[in-house]
């Protein structure tokens, strides 16, 4: 006999599908332990007896499904869990019936794919502390949602944005978009690489770009949505994304283009950390004030990229993984023979980052050193 209730492993798989629609076997990593999500999936793919712990209702059946191969190996629920769902949360069956065609699913690899893309998404949005669950949050078209006036970090899944403006949003379906986070005073559109190169859709991006910018009354330091989070397998996906940049000779459709501001995010539990600590209310104030305490924010008159400069040194956070800054810090090395730079980041960003700035080690203009995320977190959040 399964119990299933409310917060249980079981209830949260079961609404996680009701939400994304399936889920990529191979990031269960994701989810928490690995291996103990690995041993409920296969047990829910076996006929097993279920109760309701709220009703007390008994069912006997299979709730997953695993099919496909490799990286397409794929998590959906059970069509005889659609009974069990519907009894648990009438809002999350209506939403999976409505989005997933009442139980129907392409075996096209670049849909499964598309499905993975958003999963991964949610699942690390959720992690992180990010108000995620469509049923629980407010609609997009909320006055306090549209002017960023909002207590806590909230995520829209890309199917809720072209649901709520469906005529305007019908003209970005080239974007490549999963979802959107709307935090105090702040957006990022969302995007998910896996362990591919993005393959920006220029237009389709600055499409988006100007439409939410509209639709969202940007706060008043902002005029558009200038910022995206981009989710990715590892930092060699970063590196990959940093140097295909750099060899595309059209500006207008290089991603630095579109946005001022790329937040990489690794798809791991150093990923979700990282991204607790970029949706908090004033997040680039706190991470300038811990690094840098008075010297931070100096940047007036100064034509290159850096976060504060001290005795002739400028210096630059990378801990919000922001590769459209690593781009301009380069730029202005190569630009100034001159120009001495002081970078923080993460351990666990430094390979990546000592990589892409390889040809100034060792000149004595550049200086690298690094944070520990735990501790930064304890001191952003009090804990």
């Amino acid at each position: 006999m399964v119990y299933i209730r409310e917060g249980s492993h079981v209830h949260t798989l079961l609404l996680i599908l009701a939400f994304v629609g399936e889920y990529p076997a191979r990031s269960l990593h994701l989810l928490g332990s690995e291996r103990t999500w690995k041993n409920l999936i296969q047990k829910l793919c076996k006929t097993e007896e279920y109760c309701l712990k709220n009703t007390g209702e008994r069912f006997r059946c299979k709730l997953i499904t695993v099919s496909g191969k490799d990286r397409l190996r794929t998590v959906r629920l059970h069509v005889s869990a659609l009974l069990i769902l519907e009894k648990l949360n009438a809002e999350a069956y209506r939403y999976y019936q409505t989005h997933f065609d009442c139980h129907h699913f392409s075996g096209n690899r670049f849909h499964i794919d598309r499905h993975h893309r958003i999963a991964e998404a949610f699942v690390m949005c959720l992690r992180a502390g990010v108000a995620s669950w469509p049923h629980e949050i407010p609609d997009p078209n909320n006055l306090e949602v549209r002017r960023n006036q909002v207590s806590g970090a909230l995520f829209y899944l890309s199917l809720a944005l072209k649901e709520f403006w469906e005529g305007e949003m019908n003209k970005t379906k080239f974007s490549r978009m999963v979802g959107m986070i709307v935090y105090p005073r702040g957006c990022y559109m969302v995007y998910n690489s896996r362990n591919t190169l993005m393959k920006w859709s220029g237009n389709g991006e600055s499409k988006v770009q100007s439409y939410l910018s509209v639709a969202f009354a940007m706060p008043s330091s902002m005029d558009t949505i200038n910022s995206a989070v981009l989710f990715g397998e590892d930092y060699l996906v970063a590196l990959r994304t940093l140097e295909e940049a750099q060899r595309r000779r059209r500006y207008d459709l290089r991603f630095d283009n579109v946005y001022r501001h790329i937040h990489f995010i690794p798809l791991n539990e150093f990923g979700i950390k990282q991204l607790r600590t970029i949706v908090m209310r004033d997040w680039y104030r706190a991470h300038m004030d811990i690094i840098y305490g008075e010297d931070a924010g100096e940047q007036f008159g100064f034509f290159f990229e850096h976060d504060a400069l001290i005795e002739g040194v400028a210096h630059v956070s990378f801990i919000d993984g922001d590769l459209c800054k690593l781009i301009r810090v380069k730029d202005a090395l190569k630009a100034n023979k001159d120009l001495r730079y002081d970078i923080v980041c993460y351990p666990e960003q430094l390979s990546m980052v000592r990589e892409y700035l390889v040809e100034f080690r060792g000149t004595g203009r550049l200086g690298l050193r690094t944070v520990n995320i735990d501790d930064a977190i304890k001191v952003l959040f009090e804990e």
